[in-house]
């Protein structure tokens, strides 16, 4: 079974999409390591104020009140207890995530990907990392199992932003608006971090379409 997801490290509501679909494949008896990761780029250079606490940012680009913010943290945070890790906005940063997907794409290619994925939004949530300095992507790379060196030349190398282009592309090719976005078997989709239970029932279908086409050949 092809499982993919599409995601961004800023994006909390991807911690939460990736960790329910984990549940509903081990529920499944499936290898949730299976899972592809992809490159969304939610936060390209250019339009991010690095640095800038996550309130800030937000209020600036989607407007509303900080109460209305605050009440959408309060229900993230909650959301992640119960998933059993812990997200805290008011240390969470801004960044450009550009720089954090070319090593992403470097990662990938050592095996390493989903490991590094889930290793820099722990660290933007739960530690305030800021994702487009260079030195602490250095440092997380090393910590994920990235040689320092090779990490640092990844950065220069335009094949690695050239993947995370075209997964991007392959997203809006999809008619994605948002991430995380999840394809299983490129036939069936689901969009958003939905409940495990509605993750369970969209890959019970790919299961019986996968059943149905083996009888059937």
């Amino acid at each position: 079974m092809k499982v993919e997801m599409w995601s961004d490290f800023l994006c909390p509501y991807c911690l939460l999409g990736k960790k329910r679909l984990t549940l509903a494949m081990e529920r499944l008896g499936l290898d949730a390591g299976g899972i592809e990761i992809k490159s969304f780029l939610l936060n390209p250079r250019g339009r991010a104020h690095s640095g800038e606490p996550l309130m800030v940012h937000l209020l600036d680009k989607y407007g509303g009140d900080q109460a209305g913010m605050e009440e959408t943290f309060r229900y993230l945070t909650d959301a992640g207890k119960e998933l059993g890790f812990r997200l805290d906005f008011y240390k969470a940063r801004n960044a450009s995530t550009d720089d954090a997907h070319r090593l992403f794409q470097f990662a990938k290619a050592r095996g390493l990907g989903a490991a590094f994925s889930d290793r820099l939004q722990r660290a933007a949530y739960e530690e305030g990392a800021v994702l487009d300095d260079r030195e602490t992507l250095l440092d997380l790379s090393v910590e994920t199992g990235l040689p320092r060196e090779e990490a640092e030349a990844a950065l220069t190398r335009q094949a690695y932003w050239d993947g995370a282009q075209a997964e991007h592309r392959e997203a809006e090719a999809l008619d994605v608006q948002g991430v995380p976005f999840t394809l299983i078997n490129r036939r069936v989709a689901v969009s958003g971090a939905q409940p495990a239970a509605t993750f369970e029932k969209a890959l019970r279908m790919a299961m019986e379409e996968e059943k149905q086409a083996g009888e059937g050949g």
